[in-house]
């Protein structure tokens, strides 16, 4: 067990540079301004769907992109067990990472970083997909208040022209002058706006 879990580890880690290598180590290193590590940075959660939850999300993608690690990086491992490496890597402290031996470390933290990369994929398009209904809930909610508050103005504009129908009607059945009879049945219908 102990010689498949080194297989594993030097097939994840045998394309990686030195320069890559210290990037890997150095997201076990409290981030500048911050009191998380890089690596607990990487992995925060979404939360609200704003704009700048989205832009957050966006630059740790960015952040796992500087990484420079090869799509085919986990490629040659079975997908199942670079999930189950992910995933023991997301239940372990960072004091405890950095205890690994080196090849062990940088194989947990290239299969941790491409399911990482994965999630926040996945996240930035969830994050997006909600922020976008939100925007589509708040215009509908703001074109039903204004709506409603136009409700009354619309009902008496409805019923004027109600009104101005029935007076018309009248005077064509009658015989008399659709004009006049509008001025009479109500004055100054001729000059409102339309």
């Amino acid at each position: 067990m102990t010689r498949a879990q080194r297989k594993d580890f030097a097939l994840l880690t045998e394309d990686l540079s030195p320069e890559q290598r210290i990037k890997l180590d150095q997201l076990l290193e409290q981030r500048s301004g911050s009191p998380y590590s890089a690596l607990s940075w990487l992995r925060m959660p979404p939360g609200a769907p704003t704009p700048r939850a989205v832009l957050a999300h966006v630059e740790r993608l960015n952040a796992i992109r500087d990484l420079a690690l090869s799509p085919e990086d986990g490629k040659n491992l079975h997908q199942n067990r670079l999930l189950q490496l992910a995933r023991e890597a997301g239940q372990t402290a960072v004091y405890q990472l950095k205890a690994y031996e080196q090849a062990r470390r940088h194989g947990t933290l290239v299969a941790l970083m491409i399911e990482t990369a994965a999630t926040l994929t996945d996240e930035i398009v969830d994050l997006n997909d909600r922020l976008i209904g939100s925007f589509f809930t708040k215009a509908k909610h703001k074109y039903e208040r204004a709506f409603a508050e136009q409700g009354k103005a619309i009902n008496d504009k409805v019923r004027l022209y109600a009104r101005v129908g029935a007076a018309l009607v009248d005077a064509r059945e009658q015989g008399h002058d659709p004009f006049a009879a509008m001025k009479r049945s109500h004055p100054g219908i001729l000059s409102l706006p339309a």
